[in-house]
């Protein structure tokens, strides 16, 4: 249990302070590290940054500004894959895609936005999800849904997957380099 963890380890003085990755809505732990006035600093903004010190990037605008780069390359069907929406990263990535639809003037296309989790799993499903409405490009909240996207579902649907696309994360780690080209769905 984490809060018997905490305890015995605060009190031997094994710790000087504790980075925290953010948690998801409802958990509690944020809120009792910073009333236990031990430093914290929060990897992630956390539903309540009162009191909190945390870092993270903007979310928002980096969401923004990757869909507008899709739009502005030509692209008129622009899918999300979402990350959870029980988290702030998830939440604010996708109002950053929905911000850059509104900047259009677009209508808004229901069909086109699909909740993730960040895993590759979730990734390939959303993709499943999102074919038959035919995205032309599609913005994944998360780098490990790209590896998907330019894998499995792509070579089941025969689309053409060029490499030559700008290629883009938030938060890069090992993925795949692909872009999807959905000619022909």
């Amino acid at each position: 249990d984490e809060k018997r963890i905490f305890a015995r380890i605060s009190r031997q003085g094994l710790l000087d302070g504790i980075v925290l990755q953010t948690a998801q809505m409802g958990d509690r732990l944020i809120n009792r590290l910073v009333n236990s006035d031990f430093p914290v600093v929060v990897a992630g903004r956390p539903f309540n940054a009162n009191r909190v010190s945390y870092i993270d990037v903007d979310n928002v605008n980096a969401a923004c500004n990757a869909v507008l780069h899709l739009i502005q390359l030509g692209y008129k069907r622009v899918a999300t894959i979402t990350g959870a929406m029980n988290g702030t990263t998830g939440i604010d990535r996708k109002e950053g895609y929905l911000k850059a639809i509104r900047e259009q003037g677009w209508g808004l296309d229901e069909t086109l936005i699909i909740e993730g989790d960040f895993s590759e799993q979730s990734g390939y499903l959303a993709m499943q999800q999102l074919f038959p409405h035919k995205p032309e490009a599609v913005f994944a909240a998360s780098d490990t849904v790209p590896a998907i996207i330019g894998g499995i579902p792509i070579r089941m649907r025969s689309i053409r997957v060029n490499i030559d696309k700008p290629n883009f994360t938030i938060n890069p780690t090992n993925c795949s380099p692909f872009s999807v080209d959905s000619q022909g769905i």
